[in-house]
């Protein structure tokens, strides 16, 4: 489990797991909102730091840790205490210096915060159509010319303003997929799937 993962250098790393929060439903949505922005930004940041481990300046390390003292509080915020307890022993961890367990266990923690993000989908149980197909398709359009520039935080912003709309099954799907792909850096496949959805659009009567 979580409470195990950062241990001795004999004993096998844990497998990352995601066990707190059954699905988005059972979060407060403002809550769910705030949490999803501030993971895409830490992810972000957990990404950069992989990159750059031994190379990485004592301004990243800052970075990193400030990063996983925010995400310790919003992990808890939402429910998900026993990854929010890694984030605070990785903090505690950069902060005493010992960057054998940081360069170690902050891509399991990477891992496991993506797959946590990955599983928080959309309410599936929407079966409505989608309000504004113009709309929709134009939104997606700009998500795609936002995958060309890497800009994780603008394709958020606009997946979220999206997921508030209304919209069918299908479409709350595919701003899942899409999600999932942006967290995972795979912006060619993002801008893929945003792309087949938005010409499905095409010729569609806007809903008044």
């Amino acid at each position: 489990m979580f409470s195990l993962f950062i241990i001795p250098e004999e004993h096998p790393e844990p497998e990352p797991a995601v066990e707190d929060i059954d699905s988005a439903a059972d979060i407060d949505p403002i809550l769910l909102t705030s949490f999803l922005h501030d993971a895409a930004n830490a992810i972000a940041v957990l990404e950069a730091w992989i990159g750059k481990e031994a190379a990485g300046s004592d301004e990243d390390l800052s970075h990193l840790l400030i990063t996983l003292h925010g995400m310790k509080s919003a992990l808890a915020n939402i429910g998900e205490t026993e990854l929010a307890q890694v984030a605070g022993l990785l903090n505690d961890a950069g902060k005493q210096g010992d960057m054998t367990i940081i360069n170690r266990d902050v891509p399991v923690f990477l891992k496991t915060l993506q797959d946590l993000v990955q599983k928080l989908v959309l309410d599936e149980s929407c079966d409505s159509t989608d309000d504004d197909a113009d709309y929709l398709r134009n939104k997606l359009e700009t998500v795609v010319k936002l995958c060309s520039v890497y800009s994780r935080k603008e394709i958020m912003d606009i997946l979220d303003e999206l997921g508030q709309s209304k919209c069918s099954r299908q479409m709350r799907l595919t701003l899942q997929n899409i999600s999932s792909a942006v967290l995972y850096s795979d912006f060619e496949e993002a801008a893929k799937i945003a792309s087949s959805y938005a010409a499905s659009l095409v010729g569609l009567t806007a809903k008044v």
